[in-house]
């Protein structure tokens, strides 16, 4: 049988198909080198292991970028049979679009190499972007030969539909052996079903594979053209929502001041940059100290879970006792309801858009700046550790083109215990993470994930002792319980080290989660904001009801860390601003906007709808709605242009891709 298969594969129309990818491979692989080889300087940094790791891994995106093309001809087999390869007009018309396939790669390559040496990176965004503007046609006729191009492209077509349909497509007088044709066939989609998917995995990959080095211009030989434009079309397509859609949008320049107003302190100088109103230098009025930051993400574990905060007791023993002696945040607010929201909000200061994450955008590879993008300016080295998968949310292109130069994924972990169905357990994360940081000669900032508090909601026996055995969510619990235990266990090994004194711990949550993920859904996103550094700010412990937003991290670390620094974040310093300031917008995922001031007072901007709702917000978890009345009204008006304001202005710098600045691109 496997030798009629192999049979079939010679005379079949399967082997158009495979020599289309074969052809293509090598095409994407030859012009991979040649980029290498005229932009070799920009790789003086990088060493021999990881120019050759970028040839490895960009087999893996060109497979998955010549898939998607070769789909079509394979769809095309699968509803037509086998017995129509003798007909000459089906022969001529499969020849036909084999040809334009090979056409396509070939002006997809020429163009992705003179788009690379213009910008450094493969095609994105900017296709979509510059396409229809007139100019942008003219320099691509009068400098870069677009008509010799498309002539030259013409002529392969021609060319290789004439090969195809004379040399290559079955011979019409074989017989049609139909069992070897539906092996074949299925053999064939299933390969393409997974390539282009690119893994086998929970998730589909994406370009976190390519940034495995500090080199962003490596990352982009590595990637592959075709792969960079699809994730740029959905990105543009798909994942974002235009917020004049949604919402009823202020004048321009009011939204700006608005946002401005809410966010400036007396340490503030704005640059006035059109593109980018919040552009600005604070200086913390304090010496700058190179202390080392970490930052651990717990998931999903909002204030329901921790006793300190108004929770359930007992679940938290080593957080609560380090809130006792810190700093703690206790009405701080997620940006949103999901890890890659968080991201937005910890790490960039960014309160995120409606539709997908920025976070998952390709348009934001290289175009957000973050607290890493500020310390790495200041020598630090900057890390992401998580027991998971690099693809998981983008977060390793994210952060890789986004000023965080190394990374610990699942495959480097030292100690690897017990697996979840996400990764490793967070015991196994927080000894990756120890190990690094005692490695160490400089000062750093290292931002950690958890992931046991997830489902499946597994951990290891025998690691506590569980506080609620007979509650009917007692797994759940226990892997709160369980990651607490591996918080303290991380926190006595750090005591002996000696990092530790020099070190500020920040201690915050993604979102809410599990089972006391409650509604009025506001309310659950809620989230500890600890900082926690005895030799830096004292063990007295202190707490701050102040409202604020996973955007008020970064400026709040920054303070701590003295010094000036420029930034567009979304936030200021929760421990030396007014008041007056005090405030946090949340978003659901689904447009549904939420803004709580320093009063208390909480609106919500649903899509679509004209009028806002109002509440007042009872700490821990109470929403009371009001009434309307004069006061209430204005109000609501109030809170609204504020929640209007702080969207209206993210989306404009972002979609200007001005949150970065320009001599850092």
């Amino acid at each position: 049988m496997m030798h009629k298969i192999l049979l079939h594969f010679r005379y079949s129309r399967y082997k158009l198909l495979l020599l289309i990818i074969a052809s293509s491979m090598i095409a994407f692989f030859l012009q991979r080198l040649f980029l290498y080889l005229k932009t070799w300087p920009s790789y003086d940094a990088c060493t021999i292991d990881q120019i050759l790791t970028a040839f490895a891994r960009g087999i893996h995106f060109d497979l998955v970028a010549t898939t998607m093309l070769a789909a079509p001809l394979s769809l095309l087999f699968l509803i037509v049979p086998p017995i129509f390869d003798r007909h000459p007009a089906f022969r001529l018309f499969v020849s036909i679009l084999a040809g334009a396939i090979s056409s396509l790669v070939l002006l997809v390559c020429v163009a992705d190499f003179f788009f690379f040496l213009e910008f450094g990176a493969r095609l994105d965004i900017k296709v979509i972007q510059y396409f229809h503007y007139d100019y942008i046609h003219k320099i691509l006729v009068q400098e870069f030969h677009l008509v010799p191009i498309l002539a030259v492209c013409l002529l392969v077509l021609a060319g290789m539909t004439l090969i195809f349909y004379k040399k290559i497509f079955p011979r019409p007088d074989r017989p049609n052996a139909w069992p070897a044709n539906l092996v074949c066939f299925l053999l064939i989609s299933a390969a393409l079903a997974v390539s282009i998917r690119g893994t086998i995995g929970p998730k589909p990959i994406n370009s976190g594979p390519a940034y495995f080095s500090p080199s962003n211009r490596l990352a982009q030989l590595t990637l592959n053209s075709l792969f960079t434009l699809r994730e740029a079309t959905y990105s543009h397509l798909a994942r974002g929502r235009d917020v004049e859609k949604l919402y009823q949008l202020l004048p321009k320049e009011r939204a700006f001041r608005i946002t401005r107003e809410m966010i400036k302190t007396n340490q503030d100088r704005f640059l006035n940059r059109e593109d980018n109103p919040l552009d600005r230098i604070t200086d913390t009025g304090r010496e700058q100290k190179d202390y080392n930051v970490v930052v651990v993400i717990m998931e999903s574990v909002s204030w329901p879970y921790i006793g300190m905060m108004g929770g359930m007791p007992k679940l938290t023993p080593n957080l609560d006792r380090l809130i006792r002696n810190g700093i703690l945040m206790e009405n701080c607010f997620s940006v949103g309801t999901r890890s890659t929201r968080a991201f937005s909000g910890v790490v960039a200061g960014f309160p995120d858009l409606p539709g997908e994450s920025i976070i998952t955008r390709e348009t934001s590879v290289g175009n957000i700046r973050t607290i890493g993008s500020i310390l790495e300016k200041r020598g630090y080295k900057t890390m992401f550790i998580y027991a998971g998968q690099p693809y998981y949310d983008h977060r390793q292109s994210f952060l890789g083109s986004n000023g965080f130069n190394d990374f610990v994924f699942e495959e480097e972990f030292p100690q690897k215990t017990f697996r979840t169905h996400l990764g490793w357990c967070d015991e196994d994360l927080f000894m990756a993470a120890h190990k690094a940081f005692t490695e160490q000669d400089g000062p750093f900032l290292g931002v950690l994930l958890t992931l046991s508090f997830h489902r499946d909601y597994n951990i290891a026996e025998g690691k506590i002792d569980p506080a609620y055995p007979d509650h009917p969510y007692a797994k759940q619990l226990e892997t709160i319980q369980y990651m607490d235990w591996a918080i303290g266990q991380f926190m006595e090994k750090a005591r002996q080290s000696e990092y530790f004194e020099n070190t500020l711990f920040v201690f915050t949550a993604d979102h809410c989660g599990g089972f006391l993920s409650m509604e009025p859904e506001p309310t659950a996103q809620r989230i500890p904001f600890l900082i926690y550094a005895p030799d830096i700010i004292g063990t007295d412990g202190q707490r701050i009801n102040q409202i604020c937003s996973q955007t008020d991290i970064p400026p709040t670390i920054m303070e701590l860390l003295g010094g000036a620094y420029r930034h567009s974040f979304f936030g200021s310093s929760v421990l030396s601003r007014p008041p007056g300031k005090a405030g946090a917008l949340l978003q659901d995922g689904h447009g549904i906007l939420s803004y709580i001031d320093n009063r208390h007072y909480m609106v919500r901007v649903i899509p679509h709808q004209k009028e806002a709702d109002l509440y007042k917000f009872h700490s821990p978890a109470k929403l009371t709605p009001l009434k309307t009345s004069p006061k209430n009204k204005q109000i609501r008006a109030e809170l609204k242009n504020r929640c209007i304001a702080m969207i209206q202005t993210a989306a404009f710098v972002y979609n200007k891709q001005a949150y970065q600045f320009a001599k850092d691109r």
